[in-house]
């Protein structure tokens, strides 16, 4: 395991029993089985799933410093300018480079857990 990915585990109160007993589903069908893939044992997915939500985080961090009015924008239905920098730094790539260089490109910097982490906290922590 990678040095960033060990750091998502550190001290996270989602490793305690009481965090995971405190989101028990009242139904079965609302619980982790609902999720196809780990219904049929499939849980080698979990990991490419964070690490799409690690890009996620950095990449919406770098949008941010450029589009700082996004929400308002968003809240008025306006979403030209998350298309245009999506269009601008990402997608307008295409294949032409790996997931990890158009990281670097349209954010500057090399997949950083710290952009995850702090995502997670404004997310989920209330203090």
């Amino acid at each position: 395991m990678r040095e960033s990915q060990s750091r998502l585990f550190e001290n996270h109160p989602a490793c305690s029993a009481e965090f995971w007993h405190a989101l028990a589903p009242a139904l079965a069908r609302e619980g982790v089985l609902q999720d196809v893939h780990w219904a049929n044992g499939c849980v080698g997915y979990f990991p490419s799933y964070v690490l799409g939500d690690m890009y996620a985080a950095q990449i919406f961090d770098a949008l941010l410093v450029d589009v700082p009015d996004v929400f308002a924008r968003l809240g008025e239905g306006d979403s030209s300018g998350v298309c245009g920098w999506l269009r601008e730094h990402v997608w307008r790539f295409g294949q032409t480079y790996t997931a990890s260089e158009t990281l670097c490109l349209a954010t500057g910097a090399d997949l950083d857990v710290d952009h995850y982490l702090a995502h997670l906290r404004r997310r989920f922590c209330r203090t």
